[in-house]
């Protein structure tokens, strides 16, 4: 573990020295994204593939979503969906998720972004029509 005693500081060391923890540091850095690059392909695949065998359906409702031939990722949204409407201890976390996920944010969120931006267009029309008033008149 290191301490005080066994570090090294780098002004202490030989630009070879340097040069070869970079490297070490370079190769280790390329190795850990081509895993991570990896681990995400697997999840995308894995998200892809259906539940069960045959044709896919696509569910018109919730009661219909059976989870049969639905791929993986399909089927987790439904499974969220669902416990957000019948509530419990996690349906908050699960309401936010799918907000977050779904690009919709709370309401606490989007009417203050609404009113605001509804606040500026006005603002900026009346300063137009200002202007062209008072170029009318002159």
């Amino acid at each position: 573990m290191p301490n005080e005693k066994n570090l090294i500081p780098n002004s202490d060391r030989t630009p070879s020295e340097l040069r070869e923890i970079a490297k070490k540091g370079g190769k280790k850095s390329g190795e850990v994204r081509r895993l991570r690059a990896q681990e995400r392909k697997e999840w995308q695949r894995l998200l892809k593939m259906t539940m069960a065998s045959g044709k896919k359906e696509n569910p018109k409702n919730f009661t219909e979503a059976d989870l049969k031939n639905l791929s993986v990722s399909d089927a987790m949204k439904i499974e969220l969906i669902k416990k957000v409407l019948h509530g419990g201890k996690d349906s908050l976390s699960a309401y936010e998720a799918v907000m977050k996920y779904s690009g919709i944010q709370s309401e606490d969120n989007a009417e203050p972004q609404e009113e605001n931006s509804v606040e500026t267009f006005l603002d900026a029309l009346n300063k137009k029509a200002e202007d062209v008033w008072s170029d009318n008149n002159e």
